[in-house]
This record gives structure tokens, C-alpha cells and sequence, in this order.
């Protein structure tokens, strides 16, 4: 069971880069409610596209079979939800409720499905 967390990390850093660099290109210009200071956008922008490579990695290690891709998704998984909060109350004084349930779906989601997932972690290299 590799494809599924491996595409779904994959999926994850994707779209989590593309909005790391429209944060870091645009600015506040991405969207009117931002309230954050330029500097606080602009690093916003940098920590969703670390979570985007290190996503991409753990996917890439996932689909591999390497045990290190599984753990690294668990970490990044983590991570994810984690700077979602950061990112929320950088941009808009406070994380949002919608994106923080959203984000503690796909999170939960992810670890489950790489931590009970024995096709992710089958390998040893």
C-alpha cells in the first residue's frame, strides 16, 4: 500500500509549493483578507515551500519503498499541520477554522495511512 500515501504526499507538496511561491511572488496580492506585514507573507511563503520539498521527498522515498520516505511523511505530515497554524496567524492574526480542521484531516490522514501502511515501510534501504 505505497501509492496511495506516495501520491497523496506528492499531491501535498505540489499544491503546498504552488502556494509557497505565489506567497512569496505576490504578496499580500493573493488574497484581500492577508493582514500580515510583507516580511511575515514573504516567510510564510518560504515555510509552505519547505513543506512542499520535504513532501515531495517523503512521497518520492515512499513510492521507493525506502523506510526512511515513511517516516519523513510522518514528520512532514506534522509539520504541514503545524505550519498551517504558523501560516494562519502570520497572515491573518489567527489561524482559520475551516483550514485548520482541513488541515488536521489530511494530516491524521496521511500518518495513518503511512504509519499502519506495511507496503510504505516494507523496505529496509
Amino acid at each position: 500500500m505505497r501509492i496511495l500515501p506516495a501520491i497523496s504526499l506528492l499531491l501535498l507538496g505540489l499544491a503546498r509549493g504552488l502556494g509557497g511561491v505565489a506567497l512569496v511572488a505576490n504578496g499580500a496580492g493573493v488574497d484581500t483578507g492577508i493582514t500580515g506585514t510583507p516580511a511575515a507573507v514573504r516567510f510564510s511563503g518560504l515555510t509552505l515551500c519547505v513543506v512542499a520539498g520535504l513532501a515531495i521527498v517523503a512521497g518520492a522515498g515512499v513510492w521507493t519503498r525506502r523506510r526512511w520516505g515513511a517516516w519523513l511523511g510522518i514528520v512532514t505530515s506534522v509539520l504541514f499541520f503545524v505550519d498551517g497554524l504558523l501560516t494562519g496567524t502570520l497572515l491573518y492574526g489567527a489561524p482559520r477554522a475551516s483550514g485548520t480542521v482541513v488541515n488536521a484531516i489530511i494530516a491524521l490522514g496521511l500518518v495513518a495511512l503511512l504509519f499502519l501502511g506495511r507496503g510504505a515501510r516494507s523496505g529496509s534501504r
